[in-house]
């Protein structure tokens, strides 16, 4: 059982990040031939960001069929940290303020969100 959790687990947080290159993608052509303001984009990265946490953990509280609150909540932490190791590797520098709690608190909160949606009624 502890195999196919994991296993789920990172299904979800690898369906999640591609969600979020997708999405990203799609936002830069946008922001490429429209013009979207900083705080726009910095709004819509966000969101994109929690939907694709979000569509993840739904995926797996639909394959798990329990606990998907904490599987979920998980997957979002999960996803945090893929993300931020990509942006340190990328950035070469760790930031650690508000900003970055905030993120991360969402991160597991959209993941929770989306387990327990998933979960079979």
């Amino acid at each position: 059982m502890m195999n196919k959790r994991v296993s789920v687990t990172l299904k979800g947080v690898v369906l999640a990040l591609i969600l979020t290159v997708m999405f990203s993608m799609l936002l830069a052509a946008a922001m490429y031939f429209f013009d979207v303001s900083d705080r726009t984009a910095s709004a819509l990265t966000f969101l994109i960001g929690a939907l694709s946490c979000m569509s993840g953990a739904y995926a797996v509280g639909k394959a798990m069929e329990s606990k998907g609150l904490a599987t979920g909540g998980m997957l979002g932490i999960i996803y945090y940290i893929v993300l931020s190791a990509a942006a340190i590797i990328i950035k070469k520098e760790l930031s650690l303020d508000a900003h970055t709690l905030i993120m991360l608190v969402c991160a597991a909160a959209s993941g929770m969100l989306g387990g327990v949606l998933g979960m079979p009624r």
